[in-house]
């Protein structure tokens, strides 16, 4: 919507001179570090300690075989598998 008598205000913008390349990104110290970050992220780390604690606290120890036998074979592959689809 015009106004009579207004009149348009340029507008600066400034472009980089030179656009950053992946050799200069910063990068994970290790794969290790960067799964636990992303499991950190999408699960959060309350959950990642509280569970064993309670399965041992109560009586869970036996299920604990289970449980990491599964973690490690099954979600974290499937955890990876889609972090990399997006």
């Amino acid at each position: 919507m015009a106004v009579a008598g207004a009149t348009p205000q340029a507008v600066s913008v400034e472009v980089p001179k030179q656009m950053s390349t992946a050799s200069e990104r910063p990068k994970w110290g290790s794969r290790g570090q960067f799964i636990m970050v992303l499991m950190g992220y999408a699960i959060g780390l309350g959950n990642i300690w509280r569970f064993p604690y309670m399965c041992g606290k109560y009586g869970g120890g036996a299920f604990m075989i289970a449980y990491l036998f599964s973690l490690f074979c099954i979600a974290a592959p499937l955890f990876v598998c889609e972090t990399v689809l997006g």
